[in-house]
């Protein structure tokens, strides 16, 4: 039996979110800013709740059913009838044989947990959702992301200044300047190579001419294609190989030895990458579950005439609820610059949503790109879910709705030489409830308690650049830091009832006789350090 709608009565709970993403634009001092709460549309989801999902943690043994009768509300000198009319705590007035009713319910409910409307209890009857992660599962859960985080040391927190200080805006501002002189220089170098192998190819006898003539798309797979892990001297190794194996004669004439390694020091190539998952999940997919995964990437390939720099980062977090998934933020950052042949590319591409609405329009664009920060705010307040809970002998319409801040603050820098990512965001997100007026006057429902989801605040730094100094360079640098809490608080619906004051049966106050714990969870904080080690990386091109 439902006797409770779902409008009017707002009641809080809590349910906060913050989690990482990556993104960005494209227009030095182009910002975005949203003030106003956005509502996007969402289809709200319904769940039924029974009795069984829930277990009595202070159950006693089951009395006796003993009937309240109207006898029980004869008055002195007069016998209680159907029709008398009683006053509740509230000022209303029901017929009795109305109101006996409800208490046999109620009671006869009571009874089969040892509680009694008749014996005033020290604590209300408390049910628990069933559905809540085992403390060994939960230590499991814990640990794996725990083991993910490094804690802050005064050794790590000087590397990660000095990554952090590349990426302020005075400093990406001044780079963006000297990064434009970069992209010269190393042109220049590709060129000197260039026309050096063209000077080359000129001195080589006709049967090396088709030799290498053949071997094009050798060295043009080997040139513009980055290979997982492979290192400037297992890229000579190749060459070396392809020019003395299947292609050693041609016409009788075996390519000279001083051929061989002179094609393959012009053909190297240097090659390194970084990759850092993180998946994560607290709690329990049928009661509740944050969670928050991510992806971080970095690779830079070069040789002699050519460079393919790439650096990405993605995000998504949120939750479930009692076995329905939120996917509530989902992000993509990724950066992509190349040159061959004198021809230079790039791509920006960039989104953020929230429940699968833009909270910026999405971006992409090829270059020329340059230094770009964005500021983001949206905020929001969206229904998700409407839960039927039974409370005692009827159920009752909960909503969960989710409202919070989305703060961004990101920047990127692309360049030929260069693909460099900031983002810095801080999410929050609430749930609460609403819950309708009750269709019976001696009833009356609270909402108490709050339940942290995610709490993260995270900031996250890496490039990769094609340097020319003195010398060539690839130069990496990459550091993430972390802030976070999950999982945290307990969300109740209190049951209070119009009850007599025994003796006197006709005195009646609102009285609490159950507790349903929708969750019950214990905040929990991991180590808040470096997700991402602070890491620069240097490879010279010799």
């Amino acid at each position: 039996m439902r006797l409770f709608g779902r409008k009017k009565k707002l009641l809080t709970l809590g349910l906060c979110a913050l989690l990482s993403t990556t993104t960005g634009a494209v227009c030095f001092g182009q910002t975005k800013t949203q003030n106003k709460v956005n509502k996007p549309k969402f289809a709200m989801r319904k769940v039924t709740l029974k009795e069984m999902d829930f277990t009595a943690t202070n159950a006693l043994k089951p009395v006796a059913f003993k009937k309240f009768e109207l006898s029980d509300f004869d008055k002195v000198g007069k016998k209680a009838t159907s029709d008398m009319q009683l006053t509740l705590a509230n000022k209303k007035t029901v017929k009795l044989g109305d109101y006996l009713s409800f208490l046999n319910k109620a009671e006869q409910k009571l009874n089969s947990y040892g509680f009694s409307i008749r014996n005033k209890a020290k604590h209300p009857l408390t049910m628990t959702s069933k559905s809540n992660v085992s403390e060994a599962d939960f230590a499991k859960q814990r640990a794996h992301i725990s083991n993910l985080m490094t804690k802050v040391t005064p050794a790590t927190e000087q590397k990660a200044s000095a990554i952090v200080s590349k990426y302020t805006k005075a400093n990406l501002s001044n780079s963006s300047k000297s990064i434009k002189i970069n992209d010269v220089h190393i042109a220049k170098w590709q060129q000197a190579n260039s026309e050096h192998f063209t000077k080359y190819n000129q001195k080589i006898t006709p049967a090396e001419t088709k030799l290498l003539s053949e071997l094009q798309p050798v060295f043009k797979k080997l040139t513009a294609t980055p290979v997982k892990g492979q290192k400037y001297a297992d890229s000579v190794a190749i060459v070396k190989k392809e020019l003395t194996s299947a292609h050693e004669f041609i016409n009788g004439t075996k390519i000279s030895t001083s051929s061989v390694s002179t094609i393959a020091n012009l053909f190297k190539s240097w090659n390194w990458n970084y990759t850092q998952p993180w998946n994560w999940q607290l709690g329990n997919q049928g009661s509740v579950e944050a969670y928050v995964n991510g992806n971080y990437e970095v690779e830079g390939y070069a040789t002699m005439f050519s460079q393919n720099l790439h650096v990405k980062a993605a995000t998504q977090a949120g939750g479930y609820i009692f076995g329905n998934k939120f996917d509530l933020f989902d992000s993509h950052a990724e950066l992509t610059s190349a040159s061959f042949e004198n021809t230079s590319t790039g791509q920006v591409q960039l989104s953020a949503t929230f429940l699968g609405n833009d909270i910026f329009t999405p971006l992409n664009q090829s270059l020329p790109a340059d230094f770009q920060i964005i500021n983001a705010d949206y905020p929001y307040d969206v229904p998700l879910l409407d839960v039927t809970v039974p409370i005692l002998f009827f159920g009752v319409d909960v909503g969960l709705a989710t409202k919070g801040d989305f703060k961004a603050n990101m920047n990127f820098l692309l360049a030929p030489t260069t693909a460099s990512i900031n983002p810095a965001l801080k999410i929050s997100c609430t749930i609460y409830a609403t819950v309708g007026v009750s269709l019976l006057d001696e009833v009356e429902l609270d909402v108490s308690g709050t339940l942290n989801l995610i709490n993260e605040s995270f900031n996250l730094y890496g490039s990769v650049t094609l340097s020319f100094a003195n010398t060539p360079e690839l130069i990496f640098d990459y550091y993430a830091n972390d802030t976070l809490s999950l999982l945290g608080g307990e969300i109740d619906i209190i049951g209070k009832m119009n009850l007599p004051n025994f003796p006197d049966v006709w005195n009646l106050s609102w009285q609490q006789v159950a507790d349903y714990k929708l969750f019950s969870w214990p905040d929990w904080t991991p180590i808040n350090g470096d997700l991402i080690y602070p890491t620069e990386k240097i490879i010279p091109l010799k």
